[in-house]
């Protein structure tokens, strides 16, 4: 209907006198979209690390707990071109580069970080390779086959169906895999916990159509 209306007003433009004008612009914008996806995350994409006591942190260097995996799976209506991105809720509080924040002390120490990778990845029941832009999707890095595809805070995380291939992500119905959760943390010594600190780390996984 609103193509339609669109039509018929430029019928009536065309249609008018051109006393005052001798020509103008017309702009007919809009978007077709031929389906959508839904992404799916098993323990209803909670971490929860427990009670993580302080003499079983490194005082002098950053501790890495074990990973963390639970389900990940992205359905689509049909075979679509889409990215992973993560947003950092928490983007002020990341203690390292390329992870994302878990929050500050009352003394707005930060916390430490934690990184999200996608293993086990496979698109349509076959090997999915990862594949990743820096910017915003204009161009991609070769497909690889490592176990891990990361991603990372203002990139997008994509997978092909072939590997070495740097045209983006394959068209996808399905991709299923795993979601492996790295959380490390600052040195006790830097941090100087004097109580109970919470670790808020908040992350919003989009998926990105191409």
């Amino acid at each position: 209907m609103k193509l339609v209306t669109t039509l018929l007003g430029l019928a009536l433009v065309a249609a008018a006198p051109t006393a005052f004008a001798q020509s103008t612009d017309v702009s007919v914008t809009g978007v077709i979209h031929p389906g959508s996806c839904d992404v799916q995350l098993g323990s209803g994409g909670t971490v929860d690390l427990g009670t993580l006591n302080t003499a079983n942190l490194n005082a002098d260097k950053p501790t890495d707990l074990a990973p963390v995996s639970m389900t990940l799976g992205v359905t689509c209506d049909s075979p679509m071109r889409f990215a992973l991105e993560g947003i950092d809720n928490r983007n002020e509080s990341s203690a390292f580069t390329q992870m994302f924040g878990l929050g500050v002390t009352p003394e707005t120490v930060r916390i430490g970080g934690a990184e999200l990778s996608v293993g086990d990845a496979k698109a349509d029941d076959v090997t999915a390779y990862g594949t990743q832009s820096l910017d915003s999707g204009t161009t991609w890095d070769a497909s690889n086959p490592a176990p891990l595809s990361p991603i990372i805070p203002d990139a997008l995380r994509g997978f092909t169906k072939e590997q070495g291939v740097s045209t983006g992500p394959s068209p996808i119905t399905t991709l299923q895999g795993n979601l492996v959760v790295g959380v490390r943390i600052q040195p006790t010594d830097v941090m100087r916990l004097t109580g109970e600190v919470d670790i808020t780390g908040n992350v919003t996984l989009n998926v990105i159509y191409l």
